[in-house]
């Protein structure tokens, strides 16, 4: 039984760090080392995982058989009902996708800017200020859930005699 209990602790601790080295090794997105690509818009759709916090979208435009993708990280950045109510079907828009994003398949792409009639609907500053964020925001919950799980285990020992 305590050969499980420290397997459990390893993968934990091996989950956390993996989270805070993807977390620390984000970069910022550079204009210069994005891949601009200009297209009639054919559809939008919203995807949301399971647990209905992840949002990401998905742009169809013609001529293109890429999968175009929002991801989740950036969908509070998008202007998704003002881009539902402003862009119609087969008017020009220009995206801006993220090259140093990498997914498991060659054909998805991470769109990281969004422009139609000079207007912007997704913002590259807006992104880089969330990735900026979360190099603070994560490691803080990680601790503060780190620092429950401790005072949880202490008052178990103290009080229960486990």
């Amino acid at each position: 039984m305590k050969i499980f209990k420290i397997i459990f602790y390893i993968l934990i601790i091996l989950g956390l760090t993996y989270v805070l080295f993807r977390t620390f090794k984000k970069k910022e997105i550079e204009l210069n080392k994005t891949e601009l690509i200009r297209g009639k818009f054919k559809s939008i759709y919203e995807s949301k995982s399971a647990r209905r916090t992840s949002i990401s979208y998905h742009i169809e435009i013609e001529n293109d058989s890429n999968i175009l993708k929002i991801i989740p990280e950036y969908s509070k950045c998008f202007k998704f009902q003002e881009f539902l109510q402003e862009v119609k079907t087969n008017q020009e828009i220009e995206l801006r996708i993220d090259n140093d994003e990498k997914f498991l398949s060659k054909n998805v792409k991470s769109i990281v800017s969004i422009q139609a009639n000079s207007k912007e609907y997704l913002n590259l500053q807006c992104e880089n200020n969330s990735i900026q964020n979360s190099k603070f925001r994560i490691p803080l919950i990680m601790i503060g859930g780190l620092i429950l799980i401790f005072v949880i285990r202490f008052f178990e020992i103290k009080f229960l005699k486990v």
